[in-house]
């Protein structure tokens, strides 16, 4: 279990990495499934599986799988959710939705370690093997937006909206 501690207007995104055959499912109360993906680019040994809080805002949130792995990583972090659609009020005013920012993006495509143009999730799970010190930033340059020989939190998330959203999007 992580607990996470969340702050004003956030959302907590988790992300685990394990083998596929651990088959990871979320037990946190105030979490829930976003995606799973087993065996990227003829890799059998990786499997990602992601999770977010279902409160925004929520103090701090219990991060918890029911999983058996030998090997694992884990990262729970606060995120901005999406900015909500406008509504049409009685009186028919429309509110302008105030926007959300965004970390400006790298140049290059974030997280595409191997220079395909897109992010895979086994260069995702790379990413997160230097982040825990398991793996030197040289197998990952692509992850390393802002050039300071590491990879941090905010690179994985970058990585992750293009692996989501498509490298330019």
């Amino acid at each position: 279990m992580l607990n996470a501690a969340n702050a004003t207007g956030k959302m907590i995104l988790d992300v685990l990495g394990t083998n596929p055959d651990a088959k990871p499912t979320p037990t946190g109360t105030g979490q829930v499934a976003l995606f799973t993906a087993s065996e990227v680019s003829g890799n059998p040994a990786s499997s990602v599986t992601a999770s977010q809080s279902t409160g925004i805002g929520v103090g701090t949130v219990a991060m918890s799988w029911n999983f058996a792995a030998a090997h694992w990583g884990q990262i729970a972090l606060p995120i901005n959710p999406a900015a909500p659609a406008a509504t049409v009020t009685p009186g028919g005013h429309t509110p302008t939705p105030t926007a959300t920012p965004t970390p400006t993006a790298a140049p290059a495509c974030t997280g595409d370690c191997g220079g395909t143009g897109e992010v895979t999730i086994d260069e995702l799970l790379i990413m997160t093997n230097i982040a825990l010190g398991g793996a030197a930033t040289s197998s990952c340059l692509a992850g390393d937006a802002n050039h300071d020989g590491a990879i941090d939190i905010s690179e994985i998330i970058a990585a992750v909206n293009n692996a989501l959203g498509g490298c330019g999007a």
